[in-house]
């Protein structure tokens, strides 16, 4: 009896968990997808690269693959992650605790919510739409030279000054943007 009741208890939380995160995939618009591992190692080999000025920001960081990282790779810079859906969130919460990182801060946020003022590198793998509405939050709240990588998707109407293109199935592609005020 006791195992039946542990089994059925933890298949309850699995549906509840799946239903938050179609529940939030519905609203945002898209899901806790993680970055490809060729896609991570370019993004990261591409911050490496960088002098940045600034806070790295990972814009809906997921189940964190791209922020720890980060996190690591860069322990004089305080790295953030954004992230709304609660499962995703709890997961960062929870790997927070087996992986400590000093510099890493984990934010239960909407992306549109979260002051990119101070940011050096800003990440991100969203879709479409997400992108045209963080463009005017970019031009509003970004310190010229501050550098935004995007994982396949662009920011409409800006000329990045870089796109690498993986050897993968989909040629994804990563954006690198230098922002610049519009003149």
């Amino acid at each position: 009896m006791f195992p039946a009741i542990i089994a059925g208890t933890i298949v309850a939380l699995a549906a509840c968990a799946a239903l938050l995160v179609i529940g939030y995939t519905i609203r945002f618009g898209t899901g806790p997808l993680p970055s490809s591992s060729r896609a991570q190692k370019e993004m990261i080999a591409l911050a490496a690269s960088l002098d940045i000025n600034g806070d790295i920001v990972e814009l809906g960081a997921g189940w964190g693959t791209l922020a720890f990282p980060l996190a690591k790779g860069f322990p004089h810079i305080r790295v953030t992650a954004v992230e709304i859906s609660p499962v995703p969130f709890l997961f960062l919460q929870l790997r927070a605790l087996v992986q400590k990182r000093a510099n890493l801060e984990i934010v239960r946020r909407d992306i549109l919510s979260v002051s990119l003022a101070r940011a050096g590198l800003v990440t991100c793998y969203l879709y479409p739409d997400a992108m045209k509405k963080l463009k005017p939050k970019f031009e509003n709240e970004l310190q010229p030279g501050t550098v935004v990588v995007s994982n396949t998707f662009a920011v409409p109407g800006w000329e990045p000054s870089r796109v690498g293109e993986l050897e993968d199935l989909y040629r994804t592609r990563i954006y690198e943007y230098r922002f610049s005020p519009p003149s």
